[in-house]
């Protein structure tokens, strides 16, 4: 883990004085192992609430297995993280606590192009992953997954296209929205990135407010899929399954389709 982190950190293997420990040392975020009670049986972030003064720092907890708990039960902002985890990916889940950033994915061959993203993402406090192709952007996700990402289609060693039907095929990366940026802007191209599942498709030269716009209506989006309807879209014209797949995503749907019934059989939800 990273030093600097290690140096402005304090740790405590005793359940019974984590609160004590709290008041005295007065940090900006708490990452508690979710099984952890005290010697009375009590849990352990409970306890933290109601007994310590600083009960509403971030909290952070972790365990082995997937969350089992309603995050939004406790008074305070609540991350959880599964392990075994990266070091990496656990360092944009304190992130994410501590200043409320957001992650973006840039994948794209220009150097140009990651300039100017990177600026306009970082003025409005994104935190910033890049790779140069598709090859590169599934090597980062390994490690690393972020709240969205932005792909080009046209790159050296695996194109956009290529790219994202491989993080959608794939459980772990499945989930991450994806808006494709490119210069190819006819509607045999921008069907494609469609059914390659992206959620969005913007042609460059990219605009900065419709870019903002868009990127922050995807991620919220996503984060209401996991609490609104899945929707299957038989239809066997490729404009009219897109179109439907792009308003319904923008409204936190989660969309299958199919070209034909045995098609939306076989997709069926």
């Amino acid at each position: 883990m990273d030093e600097e982190f290690k140096k402005n950190s304090k740790f405590t293997l005793d359940p019974d004085s984590i609160v004590q420990n709290i008041d005295d040392y007065r940090p900006s975020l708490l990452i508690l192992f979710k099984d952890l009670r005290t010697s009375d049986n009590k849990d352990i972030l409970t306890v933290v609430q109601r007994e310590s003064v600083f009960s509403n720092i971030p909290v952070l907890l972790y365990s082995f297995r997937k969350q089992e708990v309603d995050l939004f039960q406790y008074q305070t902002k609540v991350g959880y993280i599964q392990l075994p985890m990266p070091k990496e990916q656990i360092m944009i889940e304190i992130e994410r606590l501590l200043y409320n950033k957001k992650f973006v994915l840039i994948v794209d061959d220009s150097k140009v192009i990651h300039i100017q993203l990177k600026h306009i993402f970082e003025e409005q406090n994104f935190g910033v992953l890049e790779a140069y192709n598709g090859q590169e952007g599934l090597a980062v996700l390994e490690k690393q997954i972020p709240d969205i990402i932005t792909s080009d289609i046209e790159m050296p060693v695996m194109n956009g296209y290529d790219f994202c039907k491989a993080l959608k095929n794939n459980p772990r990366t499945e989930k991450i929205p994806v808006l494709m940026l490119s210069s190819l802007d006819s509607g045999i191209d921008v069907d494609r990135g469609f059914d390659s599942g992206a959620n969005d498709y913007l042609t460059k030269p990219i605009d900065r407010e419709e870019l903002i716009s868009r990127v922050n209506s995807i991620i919220e989006a996503a984060n209401q899929q996991n609490i609104r309807e899945k929707i299957l879209i038989v239809d066997d014209s490729r404009v009219i399954r897109n179109l439907f797949i792009q308003g319904l995503e923008q409204q936190g749907f989660k969309t299958y389709f199919g070209v034909n019934g045995k098609d939306g059989l076989h997709n069926r939800i």
